[in-house]
């Protein structure tokens, strides 16, 4: 669905290619939206720093899948991040069932990392004193707008690695649950179970969606009409 996006090269990681697609404008977009309200100097400077956040956020999870790609031999050919997803696109290999998990693991143990840094370090006055205290920021209030933007990041990654492990395709916990569906019945079966749950899932999400937040009915519209697609093709075969 996001390979035919019109993508971006903007350099190269390990040799692996990383492009922005043209799903990643809507970023900026939303955030000039939530962040109106604001005076003029702190707004620019904070959607500046939470764009540049997403985009590392989303960027950290993919090259987490990708490096525990290419640890294992797997070769990775691009990595690309969009508005709101991303993906490391990989060679099929043959490669067991452990080694697969803990390709897809990577990704959102990368989120939680980045998680524990950013506590770390708006929990302490000093890095002398790195000691856990809740998240809170001791620098003067002409930084506030940074402590607001780095406890927002904070609680991003902690949320893409909760979000991430749900059992839901395509997420990567919906593929380690299929991986596991594997181990105890067929392949078929395991995409059922699945495709089932995941559209499940998604009608509530999208339901939920209505008259809160249309980023949630897209994001829920989209699980349901992807996983409709792979029970079809699960009769077809």
């Amino acid at each position: 669905m996001f390979g035919r996006m019109p993508k971006m090269t903007i350099g190269r990681v390990s040799q692996i290619p990383v492009r922005l697609d043209i799903t990643f404008l809507i970023v900026p977009y939303l955030l000039f939206s939530a962040l109106s309200g604001r005076p003029v100097g702190e707004h620019w400077q904070q959607m500046a720093a939470v764009t540049v956040g997403v985009f590392l956020s989303i960027f950290l999870h993919e090259l987490g899948h990708a490096l525990t790609a290419r640890l294992y031999s797997v070769r990775v050919a691009e990595i690309v991040v969009g508005g709101f997803y991303g993906y490391a696109s990989m060679k099929k290999m043959a490669v067991t069932r452990l080694r697969a998990m803990a390709i897809l693991a990577a990704g959102p143990a990368a989120n939680l990392v980045i998680f524990g840094i950013l506590w770390l370090a708006l929990s302490t006055p000093s890095f002398a004193e790195l000691t856990p205290r809740g998240l809170r920021w001791p620098a003067g209030g002409n930084l506030e707008w940074l402590a607001e933007t780095l406890r927002l990041m904070a609680f991003l990654n902690l949320l893409m690695f909760a979000f991430n492990l749900l059992p839901v395709f395509p997420l990567d916990g919906g593929k380690l649950f299929g991986l596991v569906l594997n181990r105890f019945y067929t392949a078929v079966t395991s995409v059922r179970v699945v495709s089932w749950l995941s559209i499940v899932f998604g009608a509530i999400m999208a339901l939920y969606g209505f008259g809160s937040s249309i980023f949630m009915v897209f994001i829920g519209a989209m699980i349901v009409t992807t996983n409709l697609s792979r029970l079809r093709l699960t009769k077809a075969r």
